[in-house]
């Protein structure tokens, strides 16, 4: 099944009939315009019932090969226009059906936009917290400078003509681990994730990292969703430790040694 991605393109807020008609609500819809979400089937997480509810059908049929729904209905025949069931503050969606995920080297081109991903993917892991130097990733335009300056080689995950995450990878830069690849960081928008788009990008990597006696990767010690998907791809922690200058929090290292642990084929 296809990715569908939905765009939020227009939100209306009928204040006179919600006075007249509707009980008070605390929060009646935390979505941003601009906000986008993906799917592969599955209801996000963020988006509400009543938006699913009606968002559903379209995306089973656009992310299962249907279109032209409604006679050309859309410029995009791979696309529809779906507003959410709420008279109150109705929601309008893009919902489009891509192709892809690509997994490609970075372009010059590309380096602002996986700047911003890199700004905006920490600040959703560790929210409130600084980044590599003196609060890098609390600004887009200092995370586009470090991305301009990043050691290693790049892969880009791009999802219909948008860059979704990357993954930077090169020798390990551990003495004691000398021949070895590492796996420097990996970066994923949350709207992004539970679609296999980390597991590509660490195929990429190895890719190019093997043959060699292991990959070794640094996780920071608190961040267990990380360690997990390390865990899964065969890495476990070796015992070495080390702290970062980031937060001035600890890091494991993860070690990755034989084909057999890697659930996909190299």
């Amino acid at each position: 099944m296809k990715i569908c991605r939905l765009s939020v393109m227009r939100m209306a807020n009928y204040t006179d009939l919600s006075a007249q008609l509707e009980n008070p609500m605390p929060h009646p819809c935390d979505l941003e315009l601009g906000q986008v979400f993906y799917t592969r089937g599955r209801q996000p997480s963020g988006l509400c019932d009543s938006a699913w509810a009606t968002l559903s059908p379209f995306v089973m049929a656009l992310g299962n090969g249907a279109t032209g729904l409604y006679d050309g209905w859309m410029k995009d025949p791979a696309s529809a226009m779906v507003s959410c069931n709420d008279g109150f503050r109705p929601v309008s969606f893009l919902v489009e059906a891509l192709d892809g995920p690509a997994i490609r080297p970075i372009q010059p081109e590309d380096i602002d936009q996986t700047g911003d991903v890199y700004c905006a993917a920490w600040q959703e892991a560790y929210p409130g917290m600084a980044g590599e130097s003196d609060s890098a990733a609390s600004s887009p335009e200092r995370c586009r400078k470090i991305a301009r300056e990043w050691p290693g080689e790049v892969f880009v995950a791009e999802l219909g003509g948008k860059i979704v995450g990357f993954c930077r990878y090169g020798p390990s830069r551990d003495e004691d681990r000398k021949g070895f690849g590492e796996i420097y960081a990996i970066y994923l928008l949350k709207c992004a994730q539970g679609l296999g788009i980390g597991k590509r990008l660490l195929d990429a990597a190895f890719r190019e990292l093997l043959p060699g006696p292991g990959v070794t990767v640094w996780v920071r010690k608190e961040n267990r969703p990380a360690i997990g998907f390390y865990e899964h791809c065969g890495f476990r922690a070796d015992g070495a430790e080390k702290t970062f200058c980031l937060g001035k929090e600890a890091a494991v290292r993860m070690v990755w040694h034989s084909r057999e642990d890697l659930p996909w084929p190299i």
